[in-house]
């Protein structure tokens, strides 16, 4: 018997324990759920008041039918984001609707399975103006709140030019970054992500372009 014939056994026995090995990682996806659906789905859907911790059928992602893994159009999530009816349409009015960039990848995320498996990938700063990247992260986090001048709800910041200027003479960034001594925005559990805070910094740095 050959040296090669006699390694055989040896070398099936590693292939049908690689295939069974369920630890390693699912393959990544184009979408990262960690970093591109996770904090929209949290800040527009998991915060306080709406499908947050104290919601009986837990997070809105888990419930039955939300996400059919392969299929967006027969996820109830993308048919409630993308409803032309109010009473139906989720986030609900004052809150603003997800922007269909957001939707295109939440759609796609669940395209490509659904996985949540944590990724990481460098934040993208080619590129970090108010039109393209900043005026999502306002949409998502604050405009819910600011978006009328009522009493207790702090400055508008439906614009440029008003988040602009309270980046300049308020006290946004620290808000934002939970510094201490300042009051956390927005409120409840749900945060500004890092690397949104990351894509924020770097626009200020820029002069907010």
């Amino acid at each position: 018997m050959s040296a090669i014939q006699r390694s055989l056994p040896l070398l099936l026995c590693f292939l049908i324990v690689a295939c069974e090995d369920t630890s390693a990682p699912p393959p990544a996806s184009d979408v990262c759920f960690t970093t591109q659906v996770q904090p929209v789905i949290d800040a527009g859907c998991a915060k306080s008041g709406c499908h947050d911790g104290d919601d009986p059928d837990g997070h809105v992602l888990l419930r039955p039918g939300m996400v059919v893994p392969g299929d967006p159009s027969q996820s109830r999530l993308i048919k409630l984001l993308t409803s032309t009816d109010l009473t139906v349409r989720m986030p609900p009015p004052p809150w603003p609707a997800f922007d269909s960039q957001t939707i295109n990848t939440i759609s796609q995320w669940i395209d490509q399975g659904a996985s949540t498996y944590a990724c990481t990938s460098p934040v993208d700063t080619t590129v970090v103006t108010y039109a393209v990247n900043i005026k999502r992260i306002i949409d998502v986090y604050c405009v819910g709140c600011h978006i009328k001048q009522v009493s207790g709800s702090g400055p508008i910041l439906t614009t440029h030019a008003r988040v602009k200027d309270e980046i300049i003479n308020g006290h946004f960034m620290q808000t934002v970054e939970h510094l201490d001594g300042y009051v956390p925005m927005p409120p409840g559990r749900t945060r500004v992500s890092e690397r949104e805070v990351e894509l924020l910094k770097t626009w200020v740095r820029r002069a907010m372009p």
